[in-house]
């Protein structure tokens, strides 16, 4: 157990060895806490006021919207460099006790009552207008369509490129991006592959499969650095 206050990060490791503690603090300060594991956000915890005000929040837009199903999102954004003080102040004012940072404060996890694009899209205003430097937004989980919402922020030049290019190719801007992030991705799993192909070769030489797997599960739950 320990004595030391908790921060808007914490690992994996120590919020499982101080989860009443964590759970307490959260419940008194109302923040909420951004969980990793191997440097990667894998939860946010948050007060059970917190959450009932969001699924109040999402019930109320449900009825307003006809019925429409809205329900909370969560939504990620990648930053170019460390957000400054003043910016996540300018960030909490907007959403008290909305935000959790990780990753020195590079990246940032929020909850919204809405639908999987209105959450982004209100992300993306609240962060722009704390003016974040934003890099990547996207949904941590897919909507009802089986779908990840991924918001890329391109400066005007870039924009003027791929304008350019799409307009060759006879494509608008939209279906030239979708397309060249897809085989951008096919050929990253390309290359991952043979890379994780070319490093197990030596290895289940001198090990089974059975050896390397344990090994990795017992890494699992080393503590982050």
């Amino acid at each position: 157990m320990t004595n030391r206050p908790f921060t808007e990060q914490v690992c994996l490791t120590r919020a499982r060895a101080d989860l009443g503690p964590l759970a307490r603090w959260v419940a008194v300060t109302h923040q909420r806490v951004a969980i990793t594991s191997r440097g990667r956000l894998v939860a946010v915890l948050v007060s059970a006021d917190e959450l009932a005000r969001l699924d109040a929040a999402a019930g109320t837009r449900q009825h307003r919207r006809g019925g429409r199903v809205s329900s909370t999102h969560a939504v990620e954004l990648a930053l170019t460099g460390p957000a400054t003080e003043a910016q996540v102040a300018a960030l909490s004012a907007a959403a008290p006790g909305r935000y959790a940072f990780c990753h020195q404060r590079r990246r940032a996890a929020v909850l919204t009552a809405d639908t999987a694009q209105g959450a982004l899209e209100q992300a993306r205003a609240q962060a722009t207008a704390a003016a974040l430097p934003l890099d990547v937004v996207w949904s941590l989980y897919p909507d009802k369509d089986g779908l990840v919402q991924l918001c890329l922020e391109l400066n005007t030049d870039v924009r003027q490129r791929l304008r350019e290019r799409a307009g060759s190719a006879g494509e608008t801007l939209d279906a030239f991006v979708n397309r060249a992030l897809r085989e951008g991705l096919r050929q990253d799993n390309l290359r991952r592959r043979a890379a994780i192909r070319s490093a197990l070769g030596p290895l289940l030489a001198r090990h089974s499969p059975k050896q390397v797997l344990r090994a990795l599960l017992v890494d699992c739950e080393e503590p982050d650095h």
